[in-house]
Protein backbone atom coordinates (compact mmCIF):
# COMPACT_ATOMS: atom_id res chain seq x y z
CA UNK A 1 0.00 0.00 0.00
CA UNK A 2 2.95 2.27 1.00
CA UNK A 3 4.74 1.41 -2.48
CA UNK A 4 1.23 2.50 -3.93
CA UNK A 5 0.70 5.82 -2.25
CA UNK A 6 4.39 7.22 -3.03
CA UNK A 7 3.90 5.66 -7.05
CA UNK A 8 0.78 7.84 -7.09
CA UNK A 9 2.22 11.10 -5.41
CA UNK A 10 5.08 10.91 -8.18
CA UNK A 11 2.58 10.23 -10.87
CA UNK A 12 0.96 13.64 -10.15
CA UNK A 13 3.95 15.13 -9.63
CA UNK A 14 5.66 14.36 -12.54
CA UNK A 15 2.10 14.98 -14.01
CA UNK A 16 2.05 18.68 -12.87
CA UNK A 17 5.75 19.32 -13.76
CA UNK A 18 4.88 18.51 -17.77
CA UNK A 19 1.71 21.12 -17.20
CA UNK A 20 3.82 23.31 -16.19
CA UNK A 21 6.39 23.29 -18.52
CA UNK A 22 3.65 22.81 -21.11
CA UNK A 23 1.87 26.35 -20.10
CA UNK A 24 5.22 28.04 -20.14
CA UNK A 25 6.01 26.37 -23.96
CA UNK A 26 2.06 27.71 -24.97
CA UNK A 27 2.94 31.41 -23.37
CA UNK A 28 6.57 31.27 -25.35
CA UNK A 29 4.86 30.53 -28.47
CA UNK A 30 2.18 33.43 -27.79
CA UNK A 31 5.46 35.76 -28.89
CA UNK A 32 5.45 34.25 -32.18
CA UNK A 33 2.43 34.48 -32.57
CA UNK A 34 3.17 38.36 -32.07
CA UNK A 35 5.56 38.44 -33.96
CA UNK A 36 4.13 36.63 -36.89
CA UNK A 37 1.62 39.62 -36.86
CA UNK A 38 4.24 41.99 -36.99
CA UNK A 39 6.11 40.21 -39.78
CA UNK A 40 2.65 40.04 -41.31
CA UNK A 41 1.89 43.45 -41.32
CA UNK A 42 5.16 44.86 -42.08
CA UNK A 43 4.06 43.08 -45.46
CA UNK A 44 0.65 44.94 -45.96
CA UNK A 45 -0.91 41.71 -44.35
CA UNK A 46 -3.09 42.55 -41.68
CA UNK A 47 -3.54 39.33 -39.13
CA UNK A 48 -5.58 39.47 -35.91
CA UNK A 49 -4.69 35.68 -34.56
CA UNK A 50 -6.77 36.09 -31.55
CA UNK A 51 -9.80 37.55 -33.04
CA UNK A 52 -9.60 34.29 -35.61
CA UNK A 53 -9.62 32.18 -32.83
CA UNK A 54 -5.98 30.67 -33.58
CA UNK A 55 -4.37 29.24 -30.34
CA UNK A 56 -1.41 26.86 -29.63
CA UNK A 57 -0.66 23.75 -27.61
CA UNK A 58 2.88 22.01 -26.66
CA UNK A 59 2.54 18.79 -26.27
CA UNK A 60 4.22 15.34 -26.53
CA UNK A 61 3.28 14.32 -30.06
CA UNK A 62 2.85 10.38 -30.93
CA UNK A 63 3.66 10.29 -34.33
CA UNK A 64 7.31 9.44 -35.58
CA UNK A 65 8.88 12.22 -37.33
CA UNK A 66 6.33 15.09 -36.92
CA UNK A 67 7.05 18.39 -34.25
CA UNK A 68 4.13 20.68 -35.52
CA UNK A 69 0.16 19.86 -36.55
CA UNK A 70 -2.47 22.35 -37.68
CA UNK A 71 -5.60 21.06 -36.86
CA UNK A 72 -8.76 22.85 -37.81
CA UNK A 73 -12.46 22.73 -35.72
CA UNK A 74 -15.98 22.02 -36.86
CA UNK A 75 -16.17 25.73 -35.42
CA UNK A 76 -13.67 27.24 -37.55
CA UNK A 77 -11.15 27.52 -34.53
CA UNK A 78 -7.79 26.45 -35.40
CA UNK A 79 -4.68 25.33 -33.39
CA UNK A 80 -1.02 24.80 -33.67
CA UNK A 81 0.40 21.82 -31.84
CA UNK A 82 3.95 21.69 -31.39
CA UNK A 83 6.01 18.56 -30.20
CA UNK A 84 7.06 19.33 -26.39
CA UNK A 85 10.46 17.45 -26.87
CA UNK A 86 11.38 19.36 -29.84
CA UNK A 87 10.38 22.41 -28.71
CA UNK A 88 12.23 22.12 -25.20
CA UNK A 89 15.72 21.17 -27.06
CA UNK A 90 15.31 23.79 -30.28
CA UNK A 91 16.54 27.37 -30.49
CA UNK A 92 14.90 30.48 -30.96
CA UNK A 93 15.32 30.64 -34.71
CA UNK A 94 14.21 26.82 -34.98
CA UNK A 95 11.19 27.66 -32.95
CA UNK A 96 10.58 30.56 -34.94
CA UNK A 97 10.51 28.60 -37.69
CA UNK A 98 8.04 25.72 -36.65
CA UNK A 99 5.32 28.10 -35.38
CA UNK A 100 5.66 30.00 -38.39
CA UNK A 101 5.42 27.11 -40.62
CA UNK A 102 2.71 25.88 -38.91
CA UNK A 103 0.58 29.30 -38.81
CA UNK A 104 1.29 29.20 -42.92
CA UNK A 105 -0.77 26.15 -43.24
CA UNK A 106 -3.70 27.29 -40.43
CA UNK A 107 -3.54 30.88 -41.32
CA UNK A 108 -2.57 31.61 -44.87
CA UNK A 109 -3.63 28.21 -45.77
CA UNK A 110 0.06 27.90 -47.46
CA UNK A 111 0.55 23.90 -48.66
CA UNK A 112 3.61 21.80 -48.34
CA UNK A 113 6.50 23.79 -51.14
CA UNK A 114 9.55 21.25 -51.88
CA UNK A 115 11.09 23.46 -54.22
CA UNK A 116 14.30 24.24 -54.49
CA UNK A 117 16.97 26.39 -55.67
CA UNK A 118 20.16 25.40 -58.05
CA UNK A 119 22.01 25.11 -54.68
CA UNK A 120 19.48 22.29 -53.34
CA UNK A 121 18.36 24.92 -50.92
CA UNK A 122 14.54 24.85 -49.90
CA UNK A 123 13.22 28.43 -51.31
CA UNK A 124 9.65 27.73 -49.05
CA UNK A 125 9.68 27.99 -45.19
CA UNK A 126 6.53 25.84 -46.61
CA UNK A 127 8.84 22.80 -47.63
CA UNK A 128 7.69 19.49 -45.67
CA UNK A 129 10.47 18.24 -44.40
CA UNK A 130 10.56 15.23 -46.89
CA UNK A 131 10.94 16.86 -49.85
CA UNK A 132 14.90 16.34 -50.73
CA UNK A 133 15.38 20.43 -50.31
CA UNK A 134 18.06 21.72 -47.53
CA UNK A 135 16.41 23.54 -45.00
CA UNK A 136 18.42 26.58 -44.41
CA UNK A 137 16.36 28.95 -41.93
CA UNK A 138 19.01 31.99 -40.42
CA UNK A 139 19.73 35.37 -40.01
CA UNK A 140 20.81 35.35 -43.49
CA UNK A 141 17.99 33.61 -44.91
CA UNK A 142 15.05 35.28 -42.53
CA UNK A 143 13.69 37.71 -44.82
CA UNK A 144 13.60 36.31 -48.08
CA UNK A 145 11.86 33.13 -46.63
CA UNK A 146 9.26 35.46 -44.82
CA UNK A 147 8.78 37.57 -47.72
CA UNK A 148 8.26 34.19 -49.51
CA UNK A 149 5.72 33.36 -47.19
CA UNK A 150 3.32 35.95 -47.29
CA UNK A 151 3.26 36.37 -50.91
Amino acid sequence: MKRLIIYSVMVIMVSSCVDDVSHEAVNQVQNYFQLFESEAYARGVDLDLEQMNVTAQVEQIEQGNVVGQCKTYSDGSKEIVLDLVYWENATEIEREYLVFHELGHCVLERDHNNERDDNGICISIMQSGTGGCNKRYNELSREVLIDELFE
